[in-house]
């Protein structure tokens, strides 16, 4: 039967059916109307079927980005509604609206489980992080990605974005823009990635490279190279040999010999090590970024000019800092780039993590062929040169004691450092004029080294030396006053009262974790907070906005509700809860505004802390805002008794000063 209608000629000898004809034409129309009519249901139930995922948000323990979801979801709904809009209209034909609408599906299934992978991850990689075991620790980069990801889920910093024109969905940091004042998302290659990516970045693990036991077997596997020792015993032992050689050095040349004072058979053994070396240190870098990656970070650790090194996914950047290692999102992971042509500072990052896998692994060869060439060098004069040495050691140490005694306050200190250095049992030297009190890394009581006797007179020189040197010594000195008499003491100089001196090592003191927090809460909230109008007077409104700005991106801030006193007061508030914790009064003298806000800014960051420590660390966001940014210190070390004496005002001998 005709499914289509046209002209035809009459055939006078044929009648046409027209009810027939109708029928048809009716049957096609209806058609068409029931494909349109199923087309458009079909489309509606995929919408409301869309609207129900989006209904559905990940939940987890992070607030922040349980929010990041929401906020998404609602961005979501509305891209569908226009995508709809735009079909129905004609402005977009079916196939663009498949395509549309399946990235826009992709990406938000890709959205709601970076959301999920994020509240896994957490505690694994926060536990990979800490761990001290090289079998499971991970390098740096996995917690600068981490890190990375935790700011890109960062509702108050960031949002996903959906390309109108294309359905695919990113994550992206916000920025104002200065011309317009309006909020647009960055430009900055580091700033905005795929969601896609993203989770592989969140997922990804990566591994510390372990250097020791890497070194360490291929050392265990090159005994061989123990006739390097045997070659050069006769003159140098074979660490001495090895250690000669400059760390970045392909081949000896026939000059290098000479200056090394090698023979030729003694130079091609060294060029046949080193051409070895060469050869497996490539095979553990060469095309693997991530093991360069973990010898910088984590065990380099910083630049030449001591600045640590870290990442960066933006090339210009990487160009400026060489501290910056590049990195590149390939194929749903990220790979570090280790090539001059993109990043000219790439060669001097692999230069220094060569030169440190030929450290570790020179220490390790150096101590075994060193014991062999000791053991086979038979010179007859190894006795008397040891003697000679362990003699002139013994006059060092004789002199220094002496100094002790008669020096200067300069030769005193000088004394202090050269028997502290040559005894690492010695914690404390601390002289003054009544004695020299000596303490100890080994568990010894401290000595105390009077310079008088019970009856409370004065020793002489020969006397204090002979019955004090074997406290400052490694081994027993035996013949002191033989080897008084010619070392380089001067027994003609008197006792001097005057001096006093004192040697420590530093004291090393970690940074606590709130003095850290506190620290790096500066970064997002200061003095610079508070925001002046036009006519240079402090607004209220202004410095709110900015207050509760900063405050979103830090732990427990982010629980802290800003608001002013009242409309026209100058007056700005920051509670917990119904707890006033801070009330800022910008109105008055220089002076007093000043005292007001610093004392309101400490009143802020202590409570946050505190608001911090209360939640838990997973949820809280504490553990990765704290990470890798505490600080250590060195304290120089004082003598207790020195500044007892002060606070007494008392001499050394306990007298009172006038």
């Amino acid at each position: 039967m005709a499914t289509y209608y046209k002209y035809q000629p009459r055939d006078p000898q044929a009648a046409i059916n027209w009810a027939e004809v109708t029928t048809q034409l009716s049957d096609v129309v209806q058609d068409e109307i029931q494909t349109r009519i199923d087309k458009k249901g079909a489309i509606n139930e995929a919408t409301r079927q869309f609207q129900k995922t989006l209904d559905v948000i990940p939940q987890g323990e992070s607030d922040t980005i349980r929010n990041w979801g929401i906020a998404y979801a609602d961005n979501a709904r509305e891209v569908t509604l226009v995508q709809d809009k735009l079909l129905r209209a004609g402005g977009i034909d079916q196939y663009e609206y498949t395509q549309m609408r399946q990235n826009l599906l992709d990406g938000t299934e890709n959205a709601f489980n970076l959301i999920e992978d994020y509240q896994a991850q957490y505690a694994t990689k926060m536990e990979r992080f800490k761990s001290q075991d090289p079998a499971t620790a991970s390098q740096k980069m996995e917690v600068w990605l981490m890190e990375n990801a935790e700011g890109f889920a960062n509702f108050n910093r960031s949002e996903l974005v959906i390309n109108p024109q294309t359905g695919k969905v990113s994550a992206g940091y916000r920025e104002k823009n200065k011309d317009t004042g309006l909020t647009t998302i960055s430009s900055n290659p580091n700033d905005l990635v795929a969601v896609s990516a993203l989770r592989g970045q969140i997922t990804g693990t990566f591994d510390k490279y372990n250097v020791e036991a890497a070194t360490s077997k291929w050392v265990e596997a090159t005994g061989a190279w123990t006739e390097i020792a045997k070659v050069t015993g006769g003159r140098t032992s074979a660490g001495q040999l090895i250690t000669s050689i400059d760390p970045f050095s392909k081949k000896l040349s026939k000059s290098d010999m000479e200056n090394l004072g090698l023979t030729t058979e003694e130079g091609e053994v060294a060029n046949l090590y080193l051409s070895a070396e060469n050869d497996w240190i490539k095979g553990q870098l060469s095309g693997n970024g991530y093991n360069i990656s973990s010898v910088l970070t984590d065990f380099v650790v910083a630049d030449k000019d001591n600045k640590e090194y870290s990442f960066t996914f933006d090339v210009e950047e990487a160009k400026k800092d060489k501290s910056l290692i590049l990195m590149s999102r390939e194929g749903g992971t990220v790979v570090p780039v280790f090539d001059e042509s993109i990043n000219p500072n790439s060669k001097q990052q692999e230069d220094e993590v060569y030169a440190y896998m030929r450290t570790a692994i020179r220490n390790k060869v150096n101590r075994e062929k060193k014991a062999v060439s000791v053991n086979d060098y038979k010179s007859p004069t190894t006795n008397d040169t040891n003697n000679a040495n362990k003699v002139g050691g013994e006059k060092s140490s004789l002199s220094n004691v002496a100094k002790l005694y008669y020096g200067n306050a300069a030769e005193v200190d000088e004394a202090i450092d050269f028997l502290r250095s040559s005894n690492p049992a010695i914690d404390t030297i601390d002289r003054n004029a009544k004695s020299v009190i000596i303490t100890y890394t080994d568990g010894r009581q401290p000595e105390e080294l009077d310079f008088a006797d019970n009856t409370n007179t004065g020793l002489t020189q020969d006397a204090w030396v002979t019955g004090a040197a074997n406290f400052f010594a490694t081994k027993k000195i035996d013949n002191i006053d033989t080897l008084l008499k010619s070392s380089s003491t001067n027994p003609q100089r008197s006792f001097n009262a005057e001096s006093k001196g004192f040697g420590a090592s530093n004291q090393k003191i970690d940074e606590t974790q709130e003095d850290t927090f506190l620290r790096e809460m500066d970064k997002f909230i200061s003095v610079d907070s508070f925001v002046k109008d036009d006519e240079n007077n402090f607004d209220e409104t202004l410095t709110e906005t900015a207050i509760k700005s900063a405050l979103k991106s830090i732990p427990g801030g982010n629980k802290l509700v800003v608001g002013t006193a009242k409309a026209g007061s100058d007056i700005v508030t920051v509670k917990d809860g119904n707890v006033e914790i801070a009330r800022i009064n910008m109105e008055g003298t220089e002076d007093e505004i000043s005292a007001q806000i610093i004392k309101g800014l400490d009143d802020i960051k202590r409570a946050s802390w505190s608001l911090a420590t209360k939640e838990d660390i997973k949820t809280s966001g504490l553990g990765f805002f704290l990470v890798g940014k505490g600080t250590s210190k060195e304290v120089k070390r004082t003598s207790k008794r020195q500044e007892t004496n002060k606070k007494l005002n008392v001499d050394a001998f306990g007298n009172p000063i006038n």
